[in-house]
């Protein structure tokens, strides 16, 4: 852009009789280049500033995310322990190992808690699954390179199962009968 400039000021200064109508045409290129450049500095100013405004909105949404998921990870949260009782309900209806999606189909089909606040609510199922399987409520079998989840009752129920499957992991799909 300078250099551009630069040859169109020399030219001005040492017109010949015969680029008098072009070095006009030249000044009116030149008038409308710089209103043209002085106006798209303005407009990139005018974006660093909404690129800035926005960065720092985003910022206080992402904060406030973080605030939000963590509430929801708390065990003392309701809508956490309504999910937990729901998806233990769900295991000790199920008569062998079921996977997370299987989880999701009990608890829908019985109604016992509503997804529509979940924005994932197969992930929110495999956390409070990990969760009780961590706890000793559940355990967790990997079957064919999926994973699935059972019900282990508590110690006194234990009994009532041919082998301690739960403490073991070893659990094949149709393995656990109950007894009536």
């Amino acid at each position: 852009m300078a250099e551009c400039h630069r040859v169109l000021h020399a030219m001005m200064l040492f017109p010949s009789v015969s680029d008098h109508d072009t070095l006009q045409s030249r000044e009116d290129e030149l008038s409308v280049a710089t209103g043209e450049l002085t106006r798209l500095l303005l407009q990139r100013a005018k974006l660093k500033a909404d690129i800035g405004r926005l960065r720092r909105f985003l910022s206080g949404i992402a904060q406030h995310h973080r605030i939000a998921s963590s509430s929801r990870l708390d065990p003392r949260n309701p809508e956490r322990v309504n999910l937990r009782r729901a998806c233990r309900i769900a295991l000790v209806e199920a008569d062998e190992p079921a996977p997370a999606e299987a989880i999701y189909d009990r608890i829908a089909r019985r109604g016992s808690l509503s997804f529509a606040q979940y924005k994932l609510p197969l992930r929110a199922i495999r956390m409070v699954l990990n969760s009780m399987a961590s706890r000793g409520e559940a355990s967790r079998v990997d079957i064919a390179g999926r994973r699935f989840w059972r019900w282990c009752p508590p110690s006194a129920e234990v009994e009532q199962f041919e082998s301690s499957e739960c403490a073991s992991g070893d659990v094949r799909p149709g393995s656990l009968s109950r007894r009536p």
